[in-house]
């Protein structure tokens, strides 16, 4: 570890000790987050994704649609984004690493579609922005459909890098193993993304941000930030700036990301530039939305 990060490592540690109160304080709201809005909307719906994409029923319904290859992108992969469209970050990068250390797709694959496809999982959209949110299930589908246009001007962008078949191979083992991997595994992931909202949240309160504060609070992850513009925003700057959060991702889903893919070397940088592409993109079209229709 660099020596600039375990200085900083000691410092919110020595803030953490001296300002337990506040530490305490953003330990329960962090929790709250987690256990009452990601958990309920995530939880189920990813294990049963996982599980459908397991038996590659996805890959079933997409083969018998015969879509054309487009972009330089064989049409194999159809499927493979559908179901990252639908888990979201991190489970999409968790795929790709489990992927690549079997070798059935390449380091240059891998960094064109982490760098192209970055959503937030359709049932956080569509329940906890939507329904519990906005009252209407309509705007979660609306921002999961701009989302994932944005996904798609990004492909376009990376066009030149060739996306060829992935290795396909088919469940061995019996179903009640599967379900036992799939149970843990969307389990750990959850678990990782309350370890990492805590480490964010609680780091950001306790360092001098002066008024940078909330504006680094928003920023660092996108499920309390969603929240925080929903209360302090209004039309119609309201959505565009919850959906170039969501579009962003936030710090925590960086590095949530960046926590699954071992074996993958892509530079953050290259991965910031393109969640701020991404993010302007979301912006100004939920904008022109707004303002036109």
């Amino acid at each position: 570890m660099k020596k600039r990060y375990v200085f900083l490592l000691l410092v919110i540690l020595f803030f953490s000790l001296f300002q337990a109160e506040t530490t305490i304080q953003t330990t329960h709201l962090s929790l709250n987050i987690w256990v009452e809005k990601l958990i309920p909307s995530l939880f189920f719906p990813t294990f049963c994704i996982r599980i459908l994409a397991e038996y590659r029923i996805f890959h079933i319904i997409f083969n018998w649609l015969h879509l054309p290859s487009i972009w330089n992108m064989d049409s194999k992969w159809y499927p493979e984004l559908f179901i990252g469209w639908i888990i979201g970050f991190p489970n999409f990068a968790i795929r790709l690493e489990e992927a690549h250390q079997q070798n059935k797709i390449t380091n240059t694959a891998c960094v064109r579609l982490l760098s192209s496809i970055s959503i937030c999982a359709f049932p956080f959209l569509w329940m906890t922005i939507g329904v519990e949110l906005y009252g209407n299930w309509h705007i979660g589908f609306l921002l999961w459909i701009i989302l994932i246009s944005s996904n798609l001007f990004l492909l376009f962008l990376t066009k030149d890098i060739p996306l060829v078949a992935p290795i396909e191979t088919n469940p061995s083992v019996s179903w009640i193993i599967v379900i036992q991997k799939h149970l843990l595994s969307t389990a750990l992931t959850l678990f990782y993304i309350g370890g990492y909202i805590l480490i964010i949240q609680i780091s950001i309160s306790l360092l001098p941000l002066f008024s940078l504060k909330p504006f680094a609070f928003v920023i660092s992850e996108f499920a309390s930030g969603t929240f925080y513009l929903f209360h302090t925003l209004e039309a119609p700057l309201q959505l565009p700036f919850i959906g170039a959060l969501i579009a962003f991702g936030g710090l925590c889903v960086h590095l949530q990301t960046f926590s699954s893919i071992s074996s993958i070397s892509i530079s953050y940088r290259k991965y910031l530039i393109f969640r701020l592409i991404q993010a302007l993109y979301v912006f100004l079209v939920l904008l022109l939305m707004q303002l036109f229709f």
